[in-house]
């Protein structure tokens, strides 16, 4: 039998290779592991030594390049639209995110917190060779609007989808305007009213503010 040692010169890269002595009887066939890795994306290039029986030492020339970690995302533009049957004043796209790379990639989102556009999960980890789901709902405060949601992928290259939300003009008619009260007596309680016809198909909503100044009479 023999005794085969690796000698990887305390590289960092190769920490995580044994330096264990394998042993390998008379006729068998003895297999070598080496396992290398980095933190930061570069090219690496290096000579390690093994060693047969303490007496005998041949170098081993390594290279390889490490690449950054990198995903791809099903859409890079979505055009969110509310439809006017909907009773709902939101809508959502999910879009999938894949990593094909032989690493997990770890991600988080970059979002204005006063942007219309609402992601449940802000931080996730993709295994190597899987997908995952990335729901994005659209919750309308104004007609128009556009937003850039950002992924900054650890050790890898961020990226970018646009979101355009849009939802269709309401029309409506007010009838009954202006409230005229007349003469009216101090303390007595009078009521007018008038109507608002929405005549679109859209959800109307609507609130009442009372601008007048308080006044003293003379």
């Amino acid at each position: 039998s023999i005794a085969v040692y690796i000698n990887t010169n305390e590289l960092y890269e190769l920490e995580l290779t044994s330096t264990d002595p394998i042993i390998i009887p008379g006729g068998n066939v003895g297999v070598i592991i080496l396992k290398i890795k980095s933190q930061e994306v570069k090219s690496f290039n290096s000579n390690i030594t093994y060693c047969i029986n303490s007496h005998h030492f041949f170098k081993i020339n390594i290279e390889a390049l490490f690449i950054p970690v990198d995903i791809e995302v099903s859409k890079t533009l979505i055009n969110f639209k509310i439809k006017e049957d909907s009773l709902d004043m939101f809508c959502e796209e999910i879009i999938q995110i894949t990593n094909n790379g032989n690493h997990p990639a770890n991600y988080s989102i970059l979002l204005s917190k006063s942007s219309q556009f609402v992601i449940e999960n802000n931080s996730d980890n993709i295994p190597k060779k899987s997908v995952r789901e990335l729901k994005i709902k659209y919750i309308p405060r104004e007609p128009k609007c556009e937003d850039i949601i950002t992924l900054n992928i650890e050790n890898g290259l961020s990226k970018t989808i646009k979101c355009i939300g849009s939802v269709n003009e309401v029309s409506y008619l007010i009838n009954g305007l202006p409230l005229k009260f007349g003469e009216t007596s101090s303390y007595q309680i009078k009521s007018l009213s008038f109507t608002i016809i929405n005549s679109s198909k859209n959800i109307l909503a609507f609130t009442c503010h009372d601008q007048l100044e308080n006044k003293s009479l003379l």
